[in-house]
């Protein structure tokens, strides 16, 4: 009889390191090296610089065959930059990721904390390398079609998410006695940044010169939702504003909200001196293509 008693007690415990094995097996599927699909928030610090500021994180694209994965880094209040960034997790929970910021090439080396924060050590390498910090916890999922799914991969919506550009500059001429620029300079640039958790952001800037003194400069900023339906891109701006600064005319001078309600487009992605193309066309209007960045 003890050793049926201790048979039984065999078998319910094996039961039971199945049934444990099995949920971590599910967990791990679900989540990669632990890490979550979705929105963090957090702070850093800039050891080169001594200098501390605000992030926000994504993370999207897991890849459960490879452990594969895509991320957004978003710098502000005291340090400026942002990367969108690509690289794997392992199953220890160590994250690494590479991607451009700016000039530099940036390295992110991280791993998953016991409460679910992710910390980070980066490295910014350029003409003047940079090293830091940071810590972010999870805020909220994105849609779980854009978290861990095959067939996302391969998806349009999967392909436009990140950031694009469109623009370009006239510089001015010099004297070549006095060193001083005449004539007219610009420069005009639009960038489009969609964002895994179904947002966008529009940033315009533009510089128009006539001489050294005389110039005026106009910055606009868009924040909304986007979808997308098979070639139809709707944008919902929901906040922004217009700034001007004119030199030449200072009445002109202020700030202005931008238009809100819904702009919907006819897009194509298409390849284009090496990188991939967006193009975005309204009714009645010639399309405006932006490059991959």
């Amino acid at each position: 009889m003890a050793m049926r008693k201790q048979l039984v007690l065999t078998n319910s415990v094996v039961i039971l390191l199945l049934s444990f094995f099995s949920l971590c097996y599910s967990q791990s599927q679900d989540k990669p090296g632990g890490f979550r699909a979705g929105f963090y928030q957090g702070t850093a610090f800039n050891s080169t610089a001594n200098a501390h500021g605000k992030v926000v994180f994504e993370l999207y694209d897991f890849d459960q065959k490879n452990g594969h994965v895509r991320a957004y880094f978003g710098a502000s209040d005291g340090l400026q930059g942002e990367a969108w960034l690509s690289g794997k997790v392992t199953n220890a929970g160590e994250l690494d990721l590479t991607g451009n910021l700016a000039s530099y090439r940036m390295e992110v080396r991280g791993h998953l904390a016991a409460n679910g924060s992710i910390n980070a050590d980066y490295a910014l390498e350029g003409t003047n390398p940079q090293q830091g910090n940071f810590v972010v916890a999870f805020v909220n999922a994105i849609p779980s079609a854009m978290a861990n799914d095959s067939d996302f991969r391969s998806s349009p919506i999967s392909n436009l998410i990140g950031a694009w550009e469109v623009g370009g500059a006239l510089p001015a001429q010099v004297n070549p006695i006095t060193g001083m620029s005449t004539g007219v300079s610009f420069v005009d640039v639009h960038r489009l940044q969609f964002f895994p958790d179904g947002s966008f952001k529009h940033l315009w800037s533009h510089r128009h010169c006539d001489g050294p003194r005389c110039c005026s400069e106009q910055a606009m900023g868009e924040n909304g939702s986007y979808t997308l339906d098979g070639d139809r891109l709707s944008l919902t701006v929901t906040d922004g504003m217009l700034i001007n600064t004119d030199m030449c005319n200072p009445k002109m001078t202020g700030h202005t909200p931008v238009k809100h309600g819904t702009f919907t487009y006819q897009t194509s992605l298409r390849e284009g001196n090496g990188s991939p193309q967006l193009c975005l066309q309204q009714a009645g209007q010639a399309a405006t293509c932006y490059q991959k960045q």
